[in-house]
């Protein structure tokens, strides 16, 4: 049971994400999959080549999530400001993604559920 009280706290905090997100109908899984593979890289920034080992998403996914969670603007309003990006100077054609300090609060608060 103990275990279940943790899911839906972490739940809750993802809940809570879709009040910044303008026109949302929820933050999509993909979305929630993404911040969570880059945050299980700690303070390391993480590529989007090896994010997307662990996702296998395809680029346009890869790229639209990527949005909802920067702060670039999107057609239906702004991200979320929980990353930035910033090109590969070893590949250009991947990006490196850095988590915000608004991000890291976040994800700090993953791991304060999950220390429980």
């Amino acid at each position: 049971m103990k275990k279940l009280e943790m899911l839906s706290s972490l739940l809750r905090e993802f809940a809570i994400l879709e009040k910044d997100l303008v026109n949302s109908q929820g933050l999509p899984m993909q979305v929630a999959r993404l911040l969570v593979a880059i945050c299980k890289t700690g303070e390391t920034d993480i590529s989007t080549g090896d994010v997307n080992k662990t996702l296998n998403y395809n680029s346009a996914t890869l790229s639209r999530n990527i949005n909802t969670l920067s702060s670039r603007p999107k057609r239906t309003g702004k991200g979320l400001g929980f990353i930035t990006t910033k090109e590969n100077p070893l590949d250009r054609r991947e990006k490196i993604i850095s988590l915000t300090t608004k991000g890291k609060n976040f994800r700090d608060r993953l791991l304060l559920i999950l220390n429980q």
